[in-house]
C-alpha cells in the first residue's frame, strides 16, 4: 500500500509541477536546432541560478542545457547515499535540499536552496567516480 501511494503522489506531483511526464521524450521529436532553443528556454533560468556558471560563454551553457536531466524527488527522499559512486551533480532548481550524515543519520549538516549544486566534486574524478560523502 505504501509504494502504491507513494508511486500515485509521485506522478500526481510530476504531473501538477511540469504537466508532463517524460520532457526528454518531447524533445527528442524536434530538430537538433529546437531542441537546443527549448532545453535554453526551460533551462537558462536554472543554470543562471549557479554561481559555477555565471561567467560561462553562451556556447557552453547552450551545450550543456542539452545534458540537463531534470529529476525530480519527493519530501523526504534520499537523492544520494554516503559511500554510493557518484556520477551526477545536481542542481536544486525547486525546494530545498538537506544534506543529511551523524551518527544517526539524521543530523542536518546543510540546507541547500534554489540554485545550490552539489554532486560537483563527482565529476572531477577520473576513471571511476568518487563516494558520495553524505545522505
Amino acid at each position: 500500500k505504501d509504494v502504491q501511494r507513494r508511486v500515485r503522489m509521485w506522478f500526481d506531483y510530476l504531473w501538477e509541477t511540469q504537466e508532463m511526464l517524460d520532457e526528454r521524450e518531447a524533445l527528442a521529436a524536434l530538430p537538433v536546432k529546437m531542441r537546443t532553443d527549448v532545453a535554453m528556454a526551460v533551462h537558462i533560468e536554472t543554470l543562471k541560478k549557479v554561481s559555477i556558471f555565471e561567467e560561462c560563454d553562451k556556447m557552453l551553457l547552450r551545450d550543456l542545457v542539452l545534458k540537463l536531466v531534470p529529476v525530480l524527488y519527493l519530501p523526504g527522499d534520499y537523492v544520494c547515499r554516503k559511500g554510493e559512486v557518484g556520477k551526477e551533480m545536481y542542481i536544486v532548481n525547486h525546494g530545498i535540499v538537506q544534506v543529511v550524515g551523524g551518527e544517526s543519520g539524521s543530523d542536518v549538516f546543510a540546507t541547500l536552496q534554489p540554485g545550490s549544486v552539489f554532486g560537483e566534486i563527482s565529476l572531477l574524478s577520473i576513471g571511476g567516480g568518487n563516494r558520495r560523502t553524505a545522505d
